[in-house]
Formats: structure tokens, C-alpha cells, sequence
């Protein structure tokens, strides 16, 4: 290997370690205090209290099938596997796509190019380092669940399965980025793809007579793999042939294209697009309005799903004694009723807001450090009045995501016989506020402090916060270790009344944050 190699290697290995570790040890975290939760509730053998639970079809949808829900380890694969395997694929596509695609376009690839290596070589390194992090990210799955006394079999064809979807969201975002010239565009569709299969797979496990199109998506065959329960091999051949099939087909797109440009050439010329474009906060909006259609896709079809289940959600666990005990004595509460059901459901789409918005915020990042604020800065306006414009655009497109979201709820109760207003189901995502606040203003401190660790940070600590909050007293941690997660002070609205004294707190916490993001931005250069 060439100097040069090695030096690329080090350069791509620098780009990418931080993302990483962060999936990694997210994944590797979730899934221990999935199993510790289960061992906490189930350690007498009771998991009859989930028979029945698993069968409904639109639980089904949303997790997948629970081939078996008697031991720790198929419980983890049934209740987190859905979590880690689209983190794991949409991560790998999105790094991909921001080192194939991303560096290219702001010509810092002409650089490195200029050195002596070819660009398929400084491909392929590229590559190799994204492709080492799916193996770390299944070697931490399958080393957790052994660690956590679970079988070495089930376990290391659970995380090779693991590891093998996440290099196929690689080849996804491989392709993507030989294919589309700008790097928002590649991500969108790489992402998009992912969720597409995603689809598939909540279809085929809907319902039996669709169990067919289980074997048309790369999620299907994870769960074809029957971790701990049968530990089928075969779906490890697709699984493995996908990968390599789409990077090959990146690597011929890759052959044909200049430098610089896709192989999907866009419009020479098109129509001015004017509107949104006379003042700092219209301006704002319209950068986030892509956002807006494609996290409000997501909560729109999880929220429409939480809200078909919810009556028989509900019936279940009225007539299931067992799971009610359980539900006292690990704080999840009493969830007999629709109305407490949904508001209990409603932090899942409150962390789901919380990403959204930190990401929102990040674009403003992007814009400074590809150059792109400069120009801005040229004209008449305060570094304090875009920010300001950056921070109530992204609080305003998360306000339409919930709004949304809450509609979809009432919408698939109402569907599914369940009795829930539409009121009570916008008071549910509407408690969620100060979470949003309180994460919106992390993220604008570390905007104005560390940007390139903003989304990082901010985005992983409400990660982390919500499975605190949600699995921490079913994994018997201490009650202040389960105190430091925002989520855990939020009341069951509108079951409970407001917890308006944490709310205040949060709210109020939130707003120092952001007022000292914004001095700390308005201190600090520009990238």
C-alpha cells in the first residue's frame, strides 16, 4: 500500500470514526437494557403475559414477528431489532453519501485527487472504512447479547445479520451518490429507498397471505434469520449479495461520470423560484420544507399505526393481569384505556420531533461550513437575526410534524374502534413541547460552541434520555440515574394533568441554553 493510500485511509477513517461509535455504542446500549428489562420482568418465566400481544397484526407491522418472546435474546430481536436495523441502515446510507457525495461537491476532492491516486482507489478506501463500521456495528450486537448470557448461535447470526443491512445502506448510498450530482438529493433518495423497504416489510407482516414480500426487502430476510429462535442461515445469502451488487453498480456509475456531476445529468435550465425568498424567516422555511414532507411521512404512517393498535393494545392488557402488574411496578402506568395508551405512546413521536428538530437546526451548520453564508453575511442582517430566522423555521416545521402526527393517531383509533378525540390526541403530542424546547436550545449552544458536534451531541443525549427514561426502571437502575432523563418528568397528558413544574423547568432551561448559543454564536468566526 501506497503512501498515499495509507493517507486516505487515515483521512476517511477521521471522517467517519465519530459516527461510528455513536451507532455502535447506541445499538450495543439499547439492546443490553432491552435484555435487562426483560430479565427484570420476566425472571420467573411469566412471558405469557405478552401471548396474544405479538399476534395482532398492526403490532406485528410496527416490530416485526416474534418468532419467540420466551427468552431474552428473541425478545431484544422482536422489541429492538426494528430500532437497530434502521438506525444502522439509514446511518450507513447518510455516511456514505456525505463522504462520496458531500466532499465531492464542495471540491475538496479535486485535492485530494491531485495527489498520486486515482479516484476509484480513494473510492474503495472510503468504502473499506464504512464497511469495517457495519462489521464493528454487528460484532457489538451479537458481543452484547453473549455478554448478556444469551447463545453464542443466535447471537452472532443475529449481528452478522445486523452488520450485513447496515453495508447494504453503504451500497445504497454508494450508488446514490454516483447517480445524482448534489448531495441533498443523493441522501434523499438513499433514504428514501431505505424507507421504501422498510414499508415492504411492515406490509408483509400485516398480514399472512402478504407474507410473501417479506423476501423483497432486505429488513424481511433479518427477520427470516429467526435469531434464537431456529437460527435459519439462508437469508445471509441475500443479505450478503445486495451489498455487492450495489457497490458494483456504483462503481460502473462511478466510471461514467466527470467529476463533480452525477450520472443522472439535472435540467440545464430552469424556472425561477422566487417565493419564500424576501425576508430571513420565509427563507428559512422553505429550506426545511423537504424536511417537513419527509419526517411528516414517518410519524404520519407510525402515528396512523400507534392509533389502529390502540384498541386492542388496550383490550389486551385489560384482560392480562400479569402485564398490568408489570406495568405498575416498572412505572409504565396504567394503560387501559385508549386515552392513556396514546399519551403514553406520544414520547416515542416526542423523541421523533426532538431528532427532527435538531437536525433542522444543523442545516445552518451546513450552509457556513460549505461556504454558502458568506454572501448572506454581506447583506444587511445580524449573525443574531439568522440564527433567530434558522432556529423559529425549524420549531415552526416541527410543529406542523406533530400536528400531523396527532391526526394520524386520532385517525387510526378511530379506524380501529378505539375511543379517542382528536383533541386529546393533539393534547398528548402537545405535552411533548418542552422536551422540544429543551433539546432545540442544546443544540443551538453547541451550534454556537462546537457546531460540528451539535447534531451529534444533541441528537445522541435525547437518544439516550428516552431509553433511560423508558427502560431504566424495568432494567432496576437506581431512581436518580432514571431522574436524569427529561422524558421520565413528562405526565401521561391528557390521562394526567401537565406537569407544569418540570415543564417550566425544561422550558426554562432550554431558553438560557439558547440565549447563550446565541452569544456564543454571535462571539465566535464563521467556519
Amino acid at each position: 500500500m501506497s503512501t498515499a493510500d495509507r493517507a486516505i485511509l487515515r483521512l476517511a477513517r477521521r471522517e467517519l470514526q465519530r459516527g461510528i461509535l455513536l451507532v455502535v455504542v447506541g445499538a450495543a446500549f439499547m439492546l443490553r437494557v432491552i435484555v435487562a428489562s426483560f430479565d427484570a420482568a420476566f425472571a420467573g418465566g411469566a412471558t405469557g403475559a405478552l401471548s396474544g400481544l405479538v399476534d395482532n397484526p398492526a403490532v406485528r407491522a410496527l416490530y416485526g414477528v416474534a418468532y419467540d418472546v420466551s427468552t431474552a435474546g428473541g425478545f431484544a430481536v422482536w422489541r429492538g431489532g426494528t430500532f437497530v436495523c434502521v438506525v444502522g441502515a439509514l446511518w450507513a446510507a447518510l455516511a456514505t453519501v456525505r463522504v462520496l457525495r458531500g466532499e465531492e461537491d464542495q471540491g475538496r476532492w479535486d485535492l485530494l485527487l491531485a495527489e498520486p491516486v486515482s479516484s476509484a482507489r480513494a473510492v474503495a478506501a472510503h468504502l473499506l472504512v464504512l464497511f469495517v463500521g457495519c462489521a464493528l456495528l454487528g460484532i457489538a450486537v451479537a458481543g452484547v447479547l453473549v455478554g448478556a448470557g444469551q447463545p453464542a448461535q443466535g447471537s452472532v447470526v443475529y449481528g452478522t445479520g445486523v452488520g450485513l443491512l447496515a453495508a447494504t445502506g453503504v451500497g445504497l448510498g454508494a450508488l446514490t451518490a454516483q447517480l445524482f450530482g448534489q448531495r441533498r438529493r443523493a441522501a434523499g433518495f438513499a433514504g428514501g429507498a431505505i424507507g421504501v423497504l422498510y414499508v415492504v416489510r411492515m406490509l408483509s407482516d400485516s398480514s399472512a397471505g402478504l407474507s410473501w414480500l417479506r423476501w423483497l426487502t432486505p429488513f424481511g430476510w433479518v427477520e427470516d434469520l429467526r435469531a434464537f429462535a431456529g437460527d435459519h442461515l439462508l437469508p445471509l445469502v441475500p443479505l450478503a449479495v445486495l451489498p455487492v451488487v450495489l457497490v458494483g453498480a456504483a462503481a460502473w456509475a462511478r466510471s461514467r461520470r466527470d467529476l463533480g456531476s452525477g450520472l443522472l445529468a439535472g435540467r440545464d435550465r430552469v424556472a425561477p423560484r422566487t417565493r419564500l425568498l424576501g425576508g430571513l424567516l420565509p427563507f428559512a422555511w422553505r429550506q426545511r420544507l423537504g424536511g417537513v414532507v419527509g419526517w411528516g411521512t414517518g410519524v404520519v404512517v407510525y402515528g396512523a399505526i400507534i392509533g389502529a393498535i390502540t384498541a386492542s393494545f388496550t383490550s389486551w392488557i385489560a384482560s392480562n393481569q400479569a402485564f398490568q402488574e408489570f406495568a405498575a411496578k416498572y412505572g409504565i402506568g396504567d394503560l387501559t384505556s385508549p386515552v392513556q395508551f396514546v399519551a403514553f405512546g406520544a414520547t416515542a413521536i416526542g423523541l421523533i420531533l426532538v431528532l427532527q428538530v435538531t437536525s433542522a437546526l444543523h442545516h445552518g451548520w451546513e450552509d457556513e461550513s460549505d461556504g454558502r453564508l458568506e454572501l448572506y453575511h454581506s447583506l444587511p442582517m445580524t449573525r443574531t437575526g439568522w440564527l433567530g430566522a434558522e432556529a423559529a423555521a425549524s420549531l415552526a416545521a416541527v410543529v406542523v410534524t406533530g400536528t400531523l402526527s396527532a391526526v394520524a393517531t386520532w385517525a387510526g383509533a378511530v379506524v380501529g374502534g378505539a375511543d379517542l378525540s382528536l383533541v386529546q390526541s393533539l393534547a398528548a403530542i402537545a405535552n411533548t413541547a418542552s422536551l422540544l424546547v429543551l433539546f432545540a436550545g442544546l443544540a443551538v449552544l453547541l451550534h454556537g460552541v462546537a457546531p460540528r458536534l451539535a447534531l451529534p451531541l444533541s441528537a445522541g443525549l435525547a437518544v439516550v434520555a428516552y431509553f433511560l427514561g423508558f427502560l431504566g426502571p424495568a432494567a432496576n437502575l437506581p431512581d436518580w440515574v432514571v431522574a436524569l432523563s427529561p422524558f421520565d418528568h413528562l405526565a401521561t397528558v391528557p390521562a394526567q394533568p401537565v406537569a407544569w413544574a418540570a415543564t417550566a423547568v425544561m422550558v426554562g432551561a432550554g431558553l438560557l441554553l439558547g440565549g447563550l448559543g446565541f452569544v456564543t454564536y454571535a462571539r465566535r468566526d464563521l467556519a
